[in-house]
């Protein structure tokens, strides 16, 4: 929230020690890597890590860590993977009454279709 993210990457890496299948620091922490705006804090490959344990924690069924495991991939420029997650992560969404989110996951998607990977404008 202050915008300093490579602390808040080292803190959920402490918590991450003492939590390693904790959800949802999995997906914050991964979140930080693959989409801050800041490419000394960004790392894709530590990223997608994160996020496949997070998507593999939650059987596939989360589309939190689905679209967390899109924006990795599409760091990492595996782009043709990060369509094919988020649009996974766009059915599971549809399933939910969170209109929102799905319109951000429809945004994303969109940005991957262009060969582009996803910068989180508030970090």
């Amino acid at each position: 929230m202050q915008g300093l993210l490579d602390r808040a990457v080292v803190e959920y890496s402490r918590a991450l020690e003492r939590l390693p299948d904790d959800v949802r620091l999995l997906n914050r922490a991964a979140w930080i890597l693959a989409t801050s705006r800041d490419d000394a804090v960004r790392d894709g490959a530590r990223a997608r890590a994160l996020a496949e344990r997070a998507v593999q924690l939650t059987f596939e069924k989360d589309a939190e860590s689905l679209d967390l495991l899109g924006a990795a991939l599409a760091e990492t420029g595996a782009f043709e993977d990060a369509r094919r997650v988020t649009r996974e992560a766009v059915e599971i969404a549809r399933g939910t009454a969170d209109r929102g989110f799905v319109e951000q996951l429809q945004e994303r998607l969109k940005t991957y279709e262009r060969g582009k990977p996803f910068r989180d404008p508030t970090g």
